[in-house]
This record gives structure tokens, C-alpha cells and sequence, in this order.
């Protein structure tokens, strides 16, 4: 999230194998017959009979023919399967009349009942499987019942299963969490292996689930504590492979435990295919209460063993084909689970195996099953944990975690509150994903086209004539930036870019009467900024813009609403200043500066701003709303507030006192907040409205908030939506719910013609980085808790994280010349933050290069020397941006000092290497507006005199494979390229540039390339050429229109009296 900041920052500083696999599948039907497809399929049921009779060692030789006929029959289709045929169904005449030996045939080891294992003492056996003997055991040194596994000594003697064990081992102590069953220790006895396991007792969920399906409430308790669980083992890199409701343990106190991870891969233990080394095992009865490997039996739901591993049922498409799998593998079973729980039935169920596995790849899930009162957002968590294709699935069981969480809360995704529980989901679901939709009761009447200017006087209290609706076309070719309603709900103000071509590219701003037709662009605007603000009175209206086009100072400029003066200068903005003001009702503009730890006032009438004032409120970061923001009686003034406490960022709703500077949250999770009389506090948490009882004298919340209306458009992932609402009571949004979060990476030919990257849907939001060999591709996401972090994205493989700091905002990423580490920033507030430098696989812990040189500065790497010696860093202290060099000292140096490049007052940032290290780009503001400058680098230093590119907007520049061909984002929105010819670089002379005309290559706007964000770019160029960029999805990043709702004052009141508020 810190990226963001700083990103804003510079936007105002800058004005903006078959065989095998068969084998395996074999020796489940033939136990000890090893063979393969080619001769399985020559092998004479006579000659089978004789094995399978062997090995059941009680059936006579025509029984054992039959079983051999049907083996046979089952076993191809299997294997014709797993190699990728298509089948339209399986079809069998009988089930196969035979039960399979036990999963381990060699004797027990020497351990009975007293025996001792170091400190414990056996008890009884109660459990077995194909990895192991498991016994109930006294611990005689803590007293405490445990759970002993031991292994079989055909087991014991073969290196690969002992190895397995060990790993096995391994692997549960490293998942130490409340939802994970514990591993206690790890003893040797007489040359045998034993686990010392935490003994569960309960039930399993299998058992609970056999009774009939869960309440709704229940199961959302259950699934977030599996998820928690689940969530610490990927983060620990352990796939569990084998998630069921028997695998799930419940406790007599209700705490959920995840059993089982011998099944688990981890980082280690694979071999030459890559696929993780994986014993033949099967489920055989035990009882409930084992923790390991073995489960309890559940009825036609074997476990299939080798490359199929795991319980047919809950098999991923993937792992059933034989694949490497990943976790998306568990994301899977967890939906499973969960819709097991709801329903009471298996997602997917078969008489065999065989049948199972084939409605895994082929049917989709009966979602008509659910219960009616599965609240939508519920159902679409199943839905994307149940995609068939990985790459689309549900990245991060983490996510899971938090939408259950969410949903339990109520703060579940918009629409999805103000549905009805009677209401059929796919109805729901389509009246969620409407983006201009007015739901639930506060669409009373809706009214389109032009409207009469008298349903815009003041709401009367009586004989109010009810609520009209009302779409305002945006103006058409431009992408809008900033908006602001007027108080009495009369004009709506727009900043926004033209792009229509022979346009004058700069943005200004338009405005709109509600009663006319369309906006009209204001003369002597262009220019300006983002950061607009109406006055309590409705006369004026507040805009930032440079003060010349040449200049670099950029001013606030005061306004006429019915534009009968032209704009007049109140003040010079100050570096660091926040875009968005609070008009008081005395003529004062509150401003939050310096990151949003100070304010400042500023008269509008002329003056001078006072001096920046501290929030009395550590560890705070605060933002004024744009909204009517002063409450009654002189009770402070309303703000957006953003906090940081145990790793996680809280955005919330706080009151400032004018008089003592003290700040008293009110609210944890919401924001834009605006207080209605006679007594709600309206706020939106993600992209629903909500109001809640407010009680001015001790400024506390009272209730549940209830919801009044979603699909507001969210801005980005993690901020929530805005909105205006006037006192007279007219109501102003964009709609389209939560915006960013189904981008996904394509690759773009000069010719426009597009390829999926990767086929991953995230928020991407800030740059991207390619490797050097051009395989991967880093990017920043934001996660749940609104923490930025690092993830790898591999041409054709999907996303990874970069595993960092917990908690700790990732900053910049950029790649080493030799592709084997990435530099970032971390910040969290601590004396831990700094510049870190990691290893792409993680083979070695992050090591500190250069520690900030002020607790406020952050630091975001921009570009790394192709030679490894420096990485360039941009610089945001307090507001003041800056380019730094940081020398990147040796494996086992001290922290380097990094060293500014550029004068103290030369504002520059976005510094970019060429690949042969002899150019330097990087955007600079000094002559006047936004330029990218191109420079002679030699011996860590700029030579000679600056190129200077024109007509490019704020982001960073691309450098070809070349160095030659330089890449930026144009004023007209598309992406521009030039060619750098560089002359007279003989020995002693000073090297000087030039460069050719621009030339357009990518429109961004007709390939849906969204906005790059300040000082970052979400497009890259590839080693051939050709364009790596983020695309949204159709119409993401351009509303085609508001919604106006007329007179909703009467509604919401009507809305919280049916809600007992």
C-alpha cells in the first residue's frame, strides 16, 4: 500500500512419465504385480488371475479369472485417461467384486502394549496405513497422551519411503498453528523410526457431515479455521494433497485440525521427472482420533496412490491427470470441503474411482444443491476455488481466509448485502455484477432521460415525492481522474484527459448542470490536477494547475461555480500536500502534508497557510474527505484514516478536533465518511454504502452498520468506494464494484495481436520488471491486508510469491543483471526497514544494502546497473522526491550509504539503466513540465549534457533490448518510441545524444493497458521486441457514466427504522 504513497508523491511533484505412472496405478489393483501400460494391455486374464489369486491369498482360480477380467477393464480406461484421452464416459458392467489387501504386508515391528520409545509408553495400535503403524502412547515426561507412527520394516529398509518419513517429519514441524496438528518429536528405538504426534480427539468433519448438511453459520466457522491452517502450511511452502472432511479433525471445544500431511509436499524430495517423490499408500480403517497419515475409512472414496495421490472425490483436474501439482491443489479439496459441508454431498461422487475422476475433468458442480440462503459471496468463493484450469483458480488460500472472515463479519461484497435471503443465487450473482444497478430498498422509483429542475429543490420531510434515478453520461473520448459534486447536488465537476485525436492531450476540467445534457469543458483549466474541492456554499470550486506552462510551481486556483470570473491563485501548493482538501464552513482548507501525518489551513480568501500540524495520533496516516466534512455543534471535522498495527493496514473513519489536534477513531473498517442527521454516520466499506446510528456527544458508533446500497466502484483493490452525498439529499457514485482485480498479463505484437502471459486475474497495479532472460516477470500486488507485496510471474507457469518480511510493504522490484535476485524496499514503520536484496528461489535469507536515511524516507528501487555495481533508487522523504544511487556492496559487506545524484532542489525520479550500461532515463520537471531525459553514463556518473524526450507523461521509460530504442507512455496515451543515436564518444570527448521523432507503436487506450501510476509503468518491453503489459478487463478503467439518486435522505431514515436503528 506504501507504494501508492510514494507513487502519489511524485504524480504531484510531477503534475502527474507414462510407464511409471502406470506401475503405480497397477500395484493399487495387483498388489506386488509390477508391470506397465504396454503389457497390461497384453497380459491374459488367466495369467493376472493367478496374481490377484496370490495375493488375496483366499479366492479360487474362476473367481480370480473374473477379477482379472474386470481389472483389466478398469485399469485401461484408467490409464487412457491419465494420458490425456478424452472419454465420454466410463462404463462398467459390475463394480469390481474384490477388496484389496491391506496396504502393508510385512511384519510389525517389536511394539506392544507397555512398550517403551524413549519417553513414551505404548498403550494399544490404533491405526495403519501404507506409510505407517500408529499407536495411542503415554508422554512420561509431560504427561500427555500422544500419538506414536512408526514404520513398517518394509518400509524402514527402502531409502526412498524412509526418506519420506523423515521429510514428513520435516514438514509438520514447521507448521506450528492451532489448526494444524502438532508434531512433538522424533524418536529412534532399536533402529526403528517413530513421530511423537499430537493425539486429536473429536470427530471427524466426515462424521459430522454423515449426520446431514452443516448450518450455514457452522460451516463458515469451519471453513475459516481450515483455511487458517491451510494458509500456515503454504506459507511454509507444505502442499497437503489430500484435504478431506476425514482429514479434519473437530474437537470437543469445536477448534478445528487439520490432520494428515504425510501426503504433503514440500520444497524438497523430487526426483528427475520433478514430480515429488510419493509412496504407494491407501486408506485403511483406523480410528478417528489418529492424527497421521491414515484416515478413517470412508465409504467409495479410496485413495488412489503414485502420481494420482490423494481421495478420488476430492481430487484437483490437475493432480487426477498426474501432474505437478501446486497449492491451487488444496484450493481445490477446500472447495470441496465446503461444499460437502453445505450440502451434505460430495461435490463430485462416481461408483469407482474411474467414474469420480471422470466428473472431476468433465461435469461441472451441481451449484443448484446449495442452499437457498448461501449467501452470494460465499458462492463465489466455491465458484473460484472449483475452476477447472489452475491458472484461473483461486491464487492464495489466504483470500479464502479472508472472504470467509468477511462474510462472517457482513462485510461480504456489496450488492451481496442488500439481496434478499430468499433470493435464487444465480439472480443474485447477476444483480451483484450489475455495475449501474440500484439495489435493495432504496430504489424506490427510477426515473431516465431529462428531468424537471424542480426535483432538485430541497428535500421537503413531508410529501416527499420519492426517489428518482438518474445516469450522467461522462464526457465521451476522455478518461476521467477527479470528480466533485456541489453541496446543494446542483453541478458535478470532472477532471478528465482528452484522447480523440488532433486533441489538445492535457487534462482539464468539465462541468454539468444535473438538468442539462451533457459536460461542457471549462476554458483556461487545462492543466490541471487532481485534488478538486466544492465549498459548503456551492459558489466556488478549489483545483490545482502549474502556474505557467513553463512553470514548476503548481498553485491552487479558487473557481465560480457558474464560471462568471476566471480562476484567481490562492496559494502556492507546497511539495508534499495531499490532492484532496476539506472546505470548513469558516473558508478554511484543511490539508493533510507530509504523508498524511500533518495538516495545514488554508484560507481561501487570500493569506497565508498556517504551519503544518501534527495529528496528536502515532503510527497514523490520514486523508480529508472531499464530503460536507464538519459535524454539529462544532464536534470536529470527519477523515479518512489509515493505520498500521501488527503487520496489517486498518482503514478506517476518525474525528479530528480542531482545537487540540487530537484524533478519536470511530470507526475501524470503512471510509468516506459523511454524518446525516438527525444521527447516522455514512460511510462505504469496499463497494457498498452503509450508515450506522452516531452519537455526537461521545462520538461513538452505536449498532451494526446495515447496508443501503452496492456496487460502487472501489478505485483500487483495497481502497474503499467513494461516493457524494448532498445535504438536500442527491447521491452521486460511479458504478462497478471492485475494479483491478481481474487484470491479467498480455503480450502485445507490433501489429496489436495479443497472448496470454501467464493466464493469472490479480490487481496488478504498479510496475512490471522482465528478467533478464526474459522468462519472468515481477509485479507488486496488494494483499488482503492491503500489504504490498512481491510476486514472480513465469511466461506460461502462473504466479509465486517472493517470500519477504510478514507484514512488511515490498517496495519497487527490481531484477540483478544475472537474474538469480531481486532489490526492493521494505517498510513497515520499523527500525528493520530498509533496501533488501533477495534470492529469487529463497536459497538464502534477504540481506540489508542500505538502510533509510530518515525514519520518514522510503526508498524504491527503480533500475539496476547491467555491471551490478549501483542500484538507483527514488526517494520520497516527507514529500521531497529525489534519485539516489546505492553501491551494492559484496555478500558479506556492511550496509552501503547511498548518495544523491541530482542537486537538492532538482526534482527527478524513475532513473532507468540501458542494458549496456552507457545511457541513463529518468523523468525530470526542471524545464517546466514533465519531460523523460536521457543522459551519458560513465564510471557511476552522468556525462555531458541531457537529452530532453517531450509530450510523455509521468512514468517510467523502457529501454529496448538494444539500448538504442527507448519506450514511454505519450500525452495522447499510447506508447512511443524513439531511437538514441549517440555521437562523438572517442576517448576524452563528451558523448552527445539525439534522438528521432516519436513514433506511436501501441494505443493504450484501445488495448485496454490501464493507467501506469505514478513513476511506475504496467507495461514492459520483451527481449524480441515485443509489448508485456497489464490489460483490464472491458471497460475497467473508463466509467462510461454516474449514477445520480434524488432525494434518498427519506429512504435511508426509512431504511435504518425497518432495521431497528
Amino acid at each position: 500500500m506504501g507504494t501508492l504513497n510514494t507513487l502519489a508523491m511524485l504524480n504531484r511533484s510531477f503534475s502527474r512419465t507414462p510407464a511409471d505412472s502406470c506401475r503405480s496405478t497397477c500395484l493399487t489393483l495387483i498388489p506386488q504385480t509390477p508391470c506397465d501400460f504396454a503389457t497390461t494391455a497384453r497380459i491374459p486374464p488367466s495369467r493376472v488371475a493367478g496374481r490377484v489369486g496370490a495375493g488375496a491369498g483366499r479366492a479360487g482360480a474362476a473367481a480370480a479369472t473374473t477379477r482379472a477380467h474386470t481389472i483389466r477393464g478398469t485399469i485401461l480406461p484408467i490409464m487412457s485417461l491419465l494420458r490425456g484421452a478424452r472419454l465420454p464416459r466410463f462404463t462398467f458392467s459390475a463394480p469390481i467384486p474384490w477388496h484389496p489387501t491391506p496396504c502393508y504386508s510385512g511384519p510389525l515391528m517389536p511394539t506392544t502394549s507397555g512398550a517403551t520409545i524413549g519417553p513414551y509408553k505404548v498403550d494399544r495400535e490404533i491405526g495403519r496405513g501404507g506409510m505407517g503403524v500408529v499407536y495411542l502412547a503415554h508422554d512420561t515426561r509431560l504427561g500427555r497422551t500422544v500419538a506414536l507412527k512408526a514404520l513398517p520394516e518394509d518400509v524402514a529398509t527402502d531409502p526412498d519411503r524412509l526418506e519420506r518419513f523423515e521429510l514428513e517429519a520435516r514438514v509438520l514441524a514447521s507448521l506450528n498453528h492451532p489448526n494444524v496438528a502438532a508434531i512433538y518429536g522424533l524418536e529412534v528405538s532399536g533402529g526403528h523410526r517413530y513421530l511423537a504426534l499430537e493425539h486429536v480427539e473429536g470427530e471427524t468433519l466426515a462424521d459430522k457431515i454423515a449426520r446431514g448438511p452443516l448450518p450455514l453459520q457452522e460451516t463458515i466457522d469451519i471453513g475459516i479455521e481450515i483455511a487458517a491452517g491451510m494458509e500456515a502450511a503454504h506459507d511454509a511452502g507444505v502442499v497437503h494433497r489430500d484435504l478431506k472432511p476425514s482429514n479434519v479433525m473437530i474437537t470437543p471445544n469445536d477448534q478445528v485440525k487439520v490432520l494428515d500431511f504425510g501426503l504433503a509436499k514440500g520444497r524438497v524430495a523430487t526426483d528427475e521427472s520433478g514430480l515429488a517423490k510419493s509412496p504407494t499408500f491407501l486408506d485403511s480403517p483406523t480410528t478417528p482420533s489418529s492424527p497421521t497419515l491414515t484416515s478413517p475409512a470412508v465409504p467409495h472414496s479410496p485413495t488412489l496412490p503414485g502420481v494420482i495421490l490423494g481421495t478420488a472425490a476430492y481430487l484437483s483436474p490437475e493432480q487426477a491427470r498426474g501432474k505437478v501439482v501446486d497449492r491451487r491443489t488444496d484450493i481445490w479439496s477446500f472447495g470441496c470441503v465446503l461444499y460437502e459441508c453445505l450440502t451434505g454431498r460430495r461435490a463430485f461422487q462416481g461408483e469407482t474411482p474411474s467414474d469420480t475422476i471422470a466428473k472431476i475433468l468433465e461435469r461441472d458442480v451441481d451449484w443448484s444443491a446449495l442452499p437457498t440462503n448461501t449467501p452470494p459471496p460465499l458462492r463465489e468463493l466455491l465458484e473460484r476455488c472449483l475452476i477447472k484450469d489452475p491458472k484461473r483458480r483461486l491464487r492464495d488460500i489466504g483470500d479464502a481466509h479472508l472472504a470467509l472472515e468477511e462474510i462472517k463479519s457482513g462485510r461480504q461484497s456489496a450488492a451481496g448485502a442488500l439481496i434478499d435471503a430468499g433470493t435464487p443465487p444465480d439472480a443474485a450473482v447477476s444483480r451483484r455484477r450489475n455495475a449501474v444497478l440500484v439495489a435493495g430498498a432504496l430504489v424506490v422509483g427510477i426515473a431516465l432521460g431529462a428531468l424537471a429542475w424542480n426535483a432538485f429543490g430541497p428535500a421537503s420531510r413531508h410529501g416527499n415525492p420519492g426517489m428518482t434515478h438518474l445516469a450522467l453520461s461522462l464526457p465521451a473520448n476522455t478518461l476521467p481522474l477527479d470528480g466533485v459534486v456541489t453541496p446543494d447536488g446542483r453541478n458535478v465537476f470532472l477532471l478528465a484527459t482528452p484522447h480523440a485525436p488532433g486533441e489538445d492531450a492535457r487534462p482539464r476540467l468539465y462541468v454539468r448542470r444535473i438538468d442539462q445534457e451533457s459536460f461542457v469543458p471549462i476554458a483556461g483549466t487545462e492543466g490541471a490536477a487532481p485534488g478538486l474541492t466544492a465549498s459548503p456554499d456551492s459558489r466556488w470550486i478549489v483545483f490545482r494547475a502549474p502556474a505557467s506552462e513553463q512553470s514548476t510551481r503548481i498553485r491552487l486556483l479558487k473557481m465560480p461555480v457558474d464560471g462568471s470570473s476566471p480562476p484567481v491563485a490562492i496559494t502556492d501548493a507546497s511539495e508534499g500536500w495531499s490532492n484532496e482538501g476539506a472546505w470548513l464552513e469558516s473558508g478554511d482548507l484543511l490539508i493533510a502534508t507530509d504523508n498524511g501525518t500533518r495538516y495545514v489551513r488554508v484560507p481561501t480568501g487570500g493569506g497565508t497557510p498556517t504551519p503544518p500540524r501534527e495529528f496528536d495520533a502515532p503510527g497514523f496516516d490520514a486523508r480529508f474527505t472531499p464530503q460536507p466534512p464538519g459535524l454539529p455543534r462544532d464536534r470536529g471535522v470527519l477523515l479518512d484514516a489509515v493505520s498500521y498495527e501488527g503487520g496489517v493496514f486498518r482503514q478506517g473513519v476518525s474525528v479530528l478536533d480542531l482545537k487540540s489536534g487530537k484524533v478519536k477513531s470511530v470507526l475501524r473498517d470503512g471510509g468516506c465518511p459523511i454524518y446525516l442527521p438527525p444521527g447516522y454516520l455514512l460511510f462505504t466499506r469496499q463497494d457498498a454504502l452503509f450508515a450506522v446510528p452516531f452519537d455526537l456527544g461521545s462520538l461513538t458508533v452505536k449498532g451494526e452498520p446495515v447496508a443501503l446500497i452496492g456496487g460502487l466502484r472501489q478505485r483500487t483493490s483495497w481502497t474503499h468506494a467513494g461516493y457524494y452525498l448532498t445535504p438536500n439529499g442527491t447521491l452521486v457514485y460511479v458504478g462497478g464494484g471492485k475494479a483491478r482485480a481481474d487484470r491479467h498479463l498480455v503480450v502485445f505484437g507490433r501489429d496489436g495481436k495479443a497472448t496470454d502471459w501467464s493466464g493469472d486475474k490479480r490487481a496488478f497495479e504498479y510496475s512490471l520488471a522482465i528478467s533478464p532472460d526474459g522468462n519472468r516477470c515481477l509485479t507488486s500486488i496488494n494483499n488482503a491486508d492491503a500489504i504490498t507485496e512481491i510476486w514472480i510471474a513465469e511466461h506460461g507457469r502462473g504466479l509465486r510469491r517472493l517470500p519477504t518480511r510478514p507484514g512488511a510493504d515490498c517496495l519497487g522490484a527490481v531484477w540483478s543483471p544475472d537474474g538469480r535476485y531481486v532489490a526492493y524496499f521494505e517498510s513497515s514503520l520499523s527500525p528493520k526497514d530498509g533496501l533488501y536484496v533477495a534470492s529469487v528461489e529463497g536459497s538464502v535469507p534477504p540481506r540489508l544494502l542500505a538502510a533509510p536515511r530518515s525514519r520518514s524516507e522510503i526508498m524504491v528501487p527503480t533500475s539496476w546497473s547491467p555491471d551490478g555495481s549501483w542500484i538507483a533508487l527514488t526517494s520520497n522523504d516527507g514529500g521531497k522526491l529525489t534519485t539516489l544511487l546505492v553501491p551494492v556492496p559484496p555478500a558479506s559487506g556492511a550496509p552501503a550509504v547511498p548518495r544523491r545524484l541530482f542537486p537538492e532542489d532538482q526534482r527527478t525520479g524513475a532513473f532507468v539503466f540501458s542494458p549496456d550500461g552507457r545511457k541513463v532515463a529518468y523523468g525530470t520537471r526542471e524545464a517546466g513540465k514533465f519531460e523523460i531525459a536521457v543522459s551519458a553514463w560513465a564510471n557511476g556518473a552522468l556525462v555531458g549534457e541531457p537529452l530532453f524526450i517531450p509530450d510523455a507523461q509521468i512514468s517510467i521509460a523502457r529501454w529496448g533490448p538494444d539500448s538504442r530504442h527507448l519506450y514511454f507512455r505519450s500525452v495522447r496515451e499510447k506508447i512511443a518510441e524513439v531511437e538514441i543515436t549517440e555521437t562523438s564518444r572517442l576517448k576524452g570527448s563528451t558523448p552527445r545524444l539525439s534522438a528521432s521523432e516519436p513514433r506511436a507503436l501501441w494505443d493504450l487506450v484501445a488495448l485496454r493497458i490501464p493507467v501506469s501510476p505514478p513513476g511506475g509503468a504496467l507495461y514492459n518491453i520483451l527481449p524480441d521486441g515485443r509489448l508485456l503489459a497489464v490489460q483490464s478487463p472491458e471497460g475497467e478503467d473508463i466509467p462510461t457514466q454516474a449514477e445520480v439518486l434524488l432525494n434518498v435522505t427519506d429512504e435511508i431514515e426509512k431504511r435504518m427504522r425497518a432495521a431497528g436503528k
